[in-house]
């Protein structure tokens, strides 16, 4: 009989439990099921599934497996955005590079993290900024916001935003408008 461990996981009938305490995903695979939506109004769907097998060992995914890359720059500019929009200093800080560069609307540069933070630091005090996003494009490590910002004057404002994201993290933010 083999020994389990706390790591290993645990198979019930409908599901199966993994312990994943101390472990970052940085990539997901997805090669178990298609789904085919059939009519503009999807009212018939087919799904495909292959049968898969958990077992203990490495992660090997097909040739033609489907990755997402956590590290999406999509994904760091929608983690600010939360955390802006719930004025946690903190969390949004640390979706910036510590060399980031922040180029203002009206001209003037911030850089480095600290300067963002003391930057930000008393609009999140205060908890009266939000942004809301009206149009999203990426390309390659640039993320393109049409955000409207309410709170920062006595109307919304609008202005698109452009971010690059490098290693996971926003280095350089433009202001466009």
């Amino acid at each position: 009989m083999v020994e389990r461990t706390e790591a290993d996981p645990i198979e019930h009938e409908d599901r199966w439990i993994l312990n994943l305490r101390g472990l970052s995903v940085t990539r997901i695979g997805v090669d178990s099921q298609l789904t085919l939506a059939l009519g503009l109004d999807v009212t018939w769907q087919v799904v495909l599934e292959a049968p898969f097998q958990l077992s203990p060992g490495s992660v090997h995914l097909p040739d033609h497996a489907m990755i997402m890359d956590m590290t999406d720059p999509r994904e760091a500019v929608e983690q600010q955005l939360a955390a802006y929009n719930s004025h946690d200093l903190d969390a949004f800080a640390a979706t910036y590079a510590e060399d980031v560069v922040v180029n203002r609307r009206d001209g003037s540069r911030l850089q480095g993290r600290p300067a963002l933070r003391d930057q930000y630091a008393g609009q999140f005090a205060e908890g009266r900024c939000r942004a809301e996003i009206l149009a999203r494009i990426s390309e390659g490590d640039w993320v393109v916001d049409h955000e409207l910002a309410h709170g920062l004057a006595d109307d919304p404002i609008r202005v698109l935003v452009a971010y690059r994201v490098r290693d996971g993290l926003i280095d350089r933010v433009d202001f466009l408008g």
